[in-house]
């Protein structure tokens, strides 16, 4: 196990990071937050709400939260090619294509 997977690190990460959560008809689908240093993590949707324009209105929700100004970034997998599609069409630009130590590329999207 390295340093990054320890549990200390995430609960520490989670704590500043407001979590937005998108339901349907009362059912949890989806999950975005946002940290003080304007990052986007923890981004998911259920499979039978993709598609449904869920990811956007997180996004969206993760955007407004962000300090006014501010650019927003965040990592997605190497590899993940719907992803890279979907926050390229939400208006991030690829900023580090090559793969960091836990094989994510990184993604800004300017104010």
């Amino acid at each position: 196990m390295s340093d990054l997977d320890v549990e200390a690190r995430w609960r520490e990460r989670l704590e500043a990071v407001v979590t937005y959560v998108a339901c349907l008809d009362g059912t949890d689908v989806g999950t975005a937050g946002v940290s003080a240093d304007h990052e986007l993590l923890g981004m998911w949707v259920a499979p039978a709400a993709r598609g449904t324009g869920v990811a956007d209105r997180l996004v969206d929700a993760v955007a407004r939260h962000a300090t006014a100004g501010a650019p927003l970034h965040l990592r997605v997998m190497a590899g993940n090619d719907v992803g890279v599609r979907f926050y390229t069409r939400c208006g991030f630009v690829v900023t580090h294509p090559e793969p960091d130590v836990e094989g994510c590329l990184s993604m800004t999207r300017p104010r």
